[in-house]
């Protein structure tokens, strides 16, 4: 007992002058943007020769694990991301599309600068890059008493008619798409300026874009379309709540046209494969390109397609036309874009991107008018029906009638039986 009691004095006496040193510590100090760099929320601006750059938000992981790009709806995970310390020099790539952003961040990591790169046809496509800690404005931006939905009839100077859906939020934060016969300009956000001023931009890794537009947004607007740094196209919209494309993107197809696709094609090892196996039916043949966004978005549905048809008999299969001609080099890119998108069906590589040359290769078709152009062959081996272009989530209700039509094409006339 008396030791017991001896104890305890001293027990007590070691939490008291344990609780006296820890009250003297210092509260820790909290990290700074540069301590966490090159984590957080920027704007990202691209130089493409406007007034104005094409603009995105990026958001960065701790230590930049991860790194995710934020426009409109769409949130694009990035495939590949390194950060050096030693250089402050942020890398962020997307190898499916060939694709660089290089940034390196300032002493304070208040801002980044770099070069946005992207592979071409014949060379590759370099734009100046640089970054500032966001709060989520992309562009100037009038507030609103209340939401606003924007829909126009467009008329670009040279691909034609197109259907423009926006929302402008309160904050006067503009989200929406372009509709064209051909596909969609994918994920647009931007903003409403109070002069009436429409700004929109897309960027992806592989389009950058940018829609700007004066007038009376609910009215008519004029405008220009800027595609990377040298294409530029002259456009109006407008406003049209029932706007809407005639065109559903099926062209005609000649009574008991064969499904003649030439050849050569060779499989993603490199080895010849027989055009004739590509002939018979039932069967959807896709042509498509790596670097192409909305063959991207046409992939995903296409693979859920074949998984629910093909206990039934479907084939699918995709050819690929890519940018340079160089087969090592696309070869890779396919096989990139499949493990990207698990695509569970054959993939043949089929020559380079070009329309013309891809149309001598079907005696059905006059022309190839888009990427993707979606082929579906019957089981008589005769071509069903021809889609051209894709709409794809982007246009929400547009991109859920055209997966109603592929179903419908799919079950009456590629599946069902004499």
């Amino acid at each position: 007992m008396s030791r017991a009691r001896c104890v305890r004095p001293v027990v007590l006496s070691l939490c008291l002058a344990s609780l006296a040193l820890s009250s003297c510590k210092r509260p820790a100090k909290p990290p700074t943007p540069a301590d966490l760099c090159p984590a957080g929320d920027w704007t990202v601006s691209l130089d493409i020769g406007t007034p104005l750059p094409v603009r995105f938000v990026l958001d960065v992981s701790h230590r930049a694990k991860a790194a995710t790009v934020r426009h409109g709806g769409e949130r694009l995970g990035i495939e590949k991301v390194t950060w050096d310390d030693e250089t402050r020099r942020l890398t962020l790539a997307m190898p499916h599309y060939d694709s660089v952003l290089d940034l390196t961040a300032d002493a304070a990591c208040e801002s980044l600068t770099g070069h946005f790169t992207k592979q071409k046809r014949t060379q590759k496509e370099r734009l100046a890059a640089s970054a500032v800690r966001t709060d989520g404005a992309l562009y100037d931006a009038a507030a609103r008493p209340a939401p606003l939905t924007l829909s126009y009839a467009m008329d670009f100077a040279q691909s034609g008619p197109a259907v423009g859906r926006f929302i402008v939020d309160k904050r006067g934060v503009a989200t929406g798409t372009i509709l064209t016969p051909t596909g969609d300009y994918r994920y647009l956000a931007g903003a409403l300026a109070a002069d009436g001023t429409l700004t929109v931009s897309a960027f992806d890794f592989s389009h950058v874009f940018l829609f700007t537009a004066a007038g009376a947004p609910e009215a008519r607007l004029a405008g220009t379309f800027a595609s990377g740094a040298s294409f530029r196209e002259a456009f109006t919209a407008t406003y049209d709540p029932a706007a809407s494309l005639d065109d559903d993107g099926f062209v005609p197809v000649g009574d008991n046209a064969a499904a003649v696709i030439e050849g050569p094609f060779v499989d993603l090892d490199g080895q010849p494969v027989e055009a004739r196996t590509l002939q018979t039916g039932p069967r959807v043949v896709e042509l498509f390109g790596t670097w192409c966004p909305n063959c991207n978005d046409a992939v995903r549905d296409l693979t859920a397609l074949h998984a629910a048809y093909k206990d039934r008999g479907l084939q699918v299969t995709g050819l690929a036309f890519e940018l340079t001609g160089d087969q090592a080099r696309d070869l890779e890119q396919v096989r990139r874009y499949r493990a990207r998108h698990h695509v569970g069906y054959p993939l043949y590589l089929a020559g380079v991107a070009d329309k013309d040359g891809a149309a001598a290769r079907l005696r059905f078709m006059d022309k190839v008018r888009a990427w993707p152009t979606t082929i579906f062959i019957d089981r008589a081996g005769q071509v069903a029906a021809v889609h051209t272009g894709y709409a794809g989530p982007a246009t929400g209700p547009d991109w859920e009638a055209q997966t109603k039509k592929f179903k419908a094409v799919i079950e009456e006339r590629l599946l069902k039986t004499p």
